[in-house]
């Protein structure tokens, strides 16, 4: 998502800015548009994505994308051994203001 657009979300509860960020890629099939190259999934996961509307469900779907990417090996490992690893959607994908997130929060941690 550009940055942009994530500094105009409203501010919400716990888990809200979640489902917000969700409706506006994955239901508006942004999200299937970057990762659909690189991911050969069934048009079933596609569909459940754009159309979840369960908080818990979307977050399983999300949770089955970065599945997907760990197995293909084109996910991003972030982390470290002590206190745990993340895999994430590829670099490639990122946006700027999301690297400069992780840069920053390595820096600090070093």
């Amino acid at each position: 998502m550009p940055e942009v657009e994530l500094l105009a979300a409203p501010k919400f509860k716990r888990g809200r800015r979640f489902d917000w960020i969700y409706e506006r890629m994955a239901t508006s099939g942004r999200l299937e548009s970057m990762l659909s190259e690189n991911l050969d999934l069934p048009d079933v996961v596609w569909h459940r994505l754009r159309t979840e509307t369960d908080h818990e469900l979307r977050a399983a779907l999300i949770c089955l994308l970065t599945a997907a990417l760990a197995a293909k090996g084109t996910a991003s490992i972030i982390g470290e051994a002590e206190g745990g690893w993340f895999w994430l959607p590829p670099w490639s994908l990122w946006q700027p203001w999301a690297n400069e997130g992780i840069e920053r929060a390595e820096k600090k941690r070093t």
